[in-house]
């Protein structure tokens, strides 16, 4: 929702902090390292006490602190992780909790097949080709109630009659709901670096963040998924969170490649 209450979107310049474009614009992402998270501090705008989360959650908050992405940004990572919570945190590695591949960007199994390293993130090559990419598989995970009518972007926000029909996204865990997210940074982080399509990017932006905020309050998360063993962790939008961090040797807490 914009200032005023209502689904129309800002301008996305709006909300987005000033940023600057060096000589040489790659399209990557910005990298952080894979060292496992086991800090304590404070979850980031989600109106969360402490929990237990798994470790990979920590690296990738770390991560989407980086992601210049403004207020509607730091929403989406706030409804996600109260979906996280609402799910218990669930066991990637259970086959129930990963998404679809079906026309999946190319760059997430890049990015997987480098055991997840925040210092080997998938170069965005052509930002129009991505967001068409990204967008034809956020339509493939939808319910039929966003996608009957037409081909429309941003998709009509209309809630299926069954919380049943969000099955597709109502996954948790590293292989889960999770990818849709930092997928969509990569993509606001190259528009950014380009200047191209960013206001398509945060429109997607404000949908995935309507998407995760409906299946955790409308009933569609009521049932735990599988869980797996959690490490202490709390995060740090307000605390110092350096660019990179020294690479570790340390991957036992990656998750597996999809």
């Amino acid at each position: 929702l914009n200032a005023s209450g209502t689904d129309a979107p800002p301008n996305a310049a709006s909300d987005i902090r000033s940023h600057q474009l060096e000589p040489e614009v790659s399209n990557s992402p910005p990298s952080l390292s894979t060292q496992p998270c086991a800090s304590t501090g404070r979850l980031p705008d989600a109106g969360l006490q402490e929990v237990e989360v798994p470790g990979w959650i920590g690296d990738a908050l770390k991560y989407f602190v980086l992601i210049d992405g403004g207020v509607r940004w730091t929403q989406l990572v706030g409804e996600w992780q109260r979906f996280e919570a609402s799910l218990g945190h669930p066991d990637g590695q259970n086959r129930q909790n990963r998404l679809p591949t079906k026309a999946r960007p190319e760059e997430i199994k890049i990015w997987t097949k480098n055991a997840r390293d925040y210092e080997k993130l998938p170069k965005v090559k052509s930002v129009q080709q991505y967001a068409t990419t990204w967008k034809q598989w956020w339509a493939e995970l939808q319910p039929e109630s966003r996608t009957s009518e037409s081909d429309t972007w941003p998709m009509p926000r209309v809630e299926p009659i069954d919380p049943l029909d969000w099955d597709l996204l109502q996954r948790g865990g590293c292989n889960g709901f999770f990818l849709v997210v930092i997928s969509l940074a990569w993509w606001v982080s190259a528009a950014l670096l380009s200047g191209e399509g960013l206001e398509e990017a945060m429109h997607a932006v404000e949908d995935v963040s309507w998407v995760c905020r409906t299946i955790t309050t409308g009933g569609g998360a009521s049932a735990p998924a599988p869980t797996s063993k959690c490490v202490a962790y709390s995060s740090m939008l307000d605390s110092d969170v350096p660019a990179k961090r020294q690479r570790s040797d340390n991957t036992k807490d990656a998750p597996a490649s999809v």
